[in-house]
């Protein structure tokens, strides 16, 4: 690694402190655990670009891997909603639902299939247009999520595919999920593992002898993603937010990651099993909280 940045900049996202441990350089930017509370971050934050969300939705919707990744993500929005309503005790029918960075609107799309009254928002009008030719949803904005201007206690249920670690504070997402959300109404978040990015990036170099694929320590280059969560440090946030949390777990990979997803699969679960279940190295994680009924 090369010298870390000089000076002070932007305290820990979760537990406000400033002693941080360098882990990583890419990209030409600087990953971070904080030695208080292990958050994984990027520091200093990069200023904020129109390029980085034009390039992450570039999507070409006539090449057919595009379908075949629609595909792939429906039994990862299916399993999420069947955990949810495994921990709540309660259907997704009728309940007004608001999917924040809606992308091309598959969630929503099985959320209105699932008998609710779905909603979208997202940061650029190409995943907007997305969403309502693919789909034909009308409920979907432009804008940002910590700033949208919607009225509290909106939403019964907020969700956040693939979001949290693309934000600039995943402490302020929370608290204005938590402001959106009915008395009681749930939360759910899905993101990459930085147990299991992490542990693949340092071992890249064995992989790429092997022809196995590798991964960037927080799953893609900063400024892309900016934050690196664990089911510890996931837990910590939500509860900053003042949410209930009633399960950070494992997530459902992808349907088409074929042969060598399931291999991933049952290799991260014996090593989380050889921890005594002390670290989650699942690929991706997933969150599931409630707001206060009071």
């Amino acid at each position: 690694m090369t010298s870390t940045p000089s000076g002070s900049f932007e305290a820990c996202d979760l537990c406000g402190a400033t002693d941080f441990k360098p882990v990583a350089q890419q990209g030409g930017f600087w990953i971070y655990r904080c030695r208080n509370c292990d958050l994984i971050q990027v520091r200093p934050l990069p200023a904020e670009t129109k390029e980085v969300n034009q390039d992450y939705w570039h999507v070409d919707l006539d090449n057919p891997s595009t379908r075949v990744s629609r595909w792939g993500s429906r039994c990862v929005y299916l399993h999420g909603l069947r955990r949810m309503e495994k921990w709540t005790g309660a259907a997704i029918r009728g309940k007004r639902l608001l999917d924040v960075g809606c992308g091309m609107g598959l969630f929503l799309e099985i959320a209105q299939e699932e008998g609710a009254v779905p909603h979208g928002l997202d940061l650029t009008p190409e995943a907007v247009e997305m969403t309502r030719r693919l789909c034909k949803i009308d409920t979907v904005t432009q804008g940002y999520f910590e700033t949208c201007d919607v009225p509290p206690n909106s939403f019964d249920v907020v969700t956040g595919w693939g979001v949290l670690h693309h934000t600039r504070s995943p402490s302020q997402w929370l608290a204005q999920a938590y402001n959106l959300l009915v008395p009681g109404g749930t939360l759910l978040v899905k993101m990459p593992n930085v147990a299991f990015t992490a542990a693949v990036s340092k071992l890249s170099p064995v992989l790429r002898r092997l022809h196995l694929p590798t991964s960037h320590y927080l799953a893609s280059r900063p400024p892309l993603n900016l934050y690196g969560f664990t089911c510890r440090t996931l837990t910590g946030l939500l509860e900053k937010a003042s949410f209930e949390v009633l399960a950070v777990e494992s997530a459902h990979i992808r349907g088409n990651a074929g042969f060598l997803g399931g291999l991933t699969t049952a290799a991260t679960v014996l090593a989380t099993a050889l921890t005594l279940g002390k670290i989650n190295f699942s690929p991706v994680i997933l969150g599931i909280a409630r707001k206060s009924k009071k």
